[in-house]
């Protein structure tokens, strides 16, 4: 009787997690609103590591971009680069000359590499809004347009998507799919208004909210978490943060090259997950433990073989209810 019984509570806390995410991502579709049409002045800034071979058709695509070029400057944080990415950076500077290149040489001892350069970067910033880009990405032409639109007077944070290009491989296609379950929990935290996932390849926020939640004071030891971590620090702080429901305010990234690329990604990822607070790791622990829960449990207890197909079938609504 208590193989049931544990099963049984497996599948109500499965219940729970998947109204919450159809809750929260109804709140976000509820949520948006007239989008802003006031023309903000921003700081793009790329933190790059050695970036020379990807850094260009990001860099083109910014100097393409739809919106006033007098109402923003590109600030290339080079990392200790040893390659060929300062130069890269400096030859677009006849194509757009509002490019500033930040040579970082050094990172303090216990310090992430990127949370780094990337606070150096925000310190030399000339406006009061941030956008983020990885250095190998490559944003639409109407990509600072389209945040703007949902940067409203308010706003302290918006994130948005980054989409594999061409995910052709089984594991590619699977990761698609991951991201897409990683964007429904996305969209439903800022539905609660209780941000949990950004990415930060593709996001952007206000100077004001970098110093309410404190910048990266407490976090700058984690390998990652430059965005899952400091968002939720702008959550807990009560900050309004918006969600890019536009596909001109994503971009694309190219999929990991390899299975150890994938394990190297994961890495780092878990590292920001051992400083998410103690409540969000528990319920992690749930979600997870529950599910596998029912899926090793009808092996052993027949009947929940039926938990488990009403479980599925839930979450396909989830997830179609989030890729729309």
């Amino acid at each position: 009787m208590i193989l049931p019984a544990i099963l049984i509570l497996a599948f109500v806390l499965q219940l729970y997690f998947i109204f919450w995410a159809l809750t929260g991502l109804r709140k976000l579709l509820h949520n948006q609103s007239r989008p802003n049409e006031k023309l903000r002045e921003y700081s793009v800034i790329i933190a790059a590591h050695n970036e020379a071979e990807t850094i260009a058709a990001c860099l083109k695509a910014l100097t393409l971009q739809t919106y006033p070029p007098d109402l923003y400057e590109i600030i290339i944080a080079a990392d200790r680069c040893e390659d060929a990415t300062v130069a890269m950076a400096e030859s677009y500077k006849d194509e757009f000359a509002n490019i500033h290149i930040l040579k970082i040489d050094s990172v303090p001892e216990d310090v992430s590499p990127k949370k780094h350069a990337l606070a150096e970067a925000v310190k030399h910033a000339k406006f009061d809004h941030y956008l983020f880009l990885d250095a190998d990405v490559k944003p639409t032409r109407r990509h600072i347009e389209t945040m703007n639109r949902y940067f409203k007077k308010n706003t302290a944070a918006v994130v948005s998507l980054m989409k594999f290009k061409h995910p052709e491989a089984f594991l590619h296609r699977f990761l698609a799919f991951e991201k897409l379950i990683s964007w429904c929990i996305a969209g439903a935290g800022i539905g609660y208004q209780r941000p949990i996932i950004s990415y930060g390849g593709n996001w952007g926020y206000t100077k004001n909210a970098f110093r309410k939640a404190g910048g990266f004071s407490s976090i700058d030891t984690s390998l990652s978490g430059d965005d899952d971590l400091l968002l939720q620090k702008m959550g807990a702080h009560h900050l309004p943060v918006a969600f890019c429901l536009e596909a001109d305010g994503w971009i694309r990234t190219y999929p990991p090259e390899s299975f150890s690329h994938f394990i190297r990604q994961r890495r780092r990822h878990f590292s920001a997950g051992k400083n998410y607070r103690p409540a969000l790791q528990a319920a992690y622990l749930l979600h997870h433990g529950s599910n596998l829960l029912l899926w090793i449990g009808w092996l052993f207890y027949p009947p929940a073989l039926l938990l488990l197909g009403i479980k599925l079938l839930l979450d396909l609504i989830v997830l179609r209810k989030g890729s729309q």
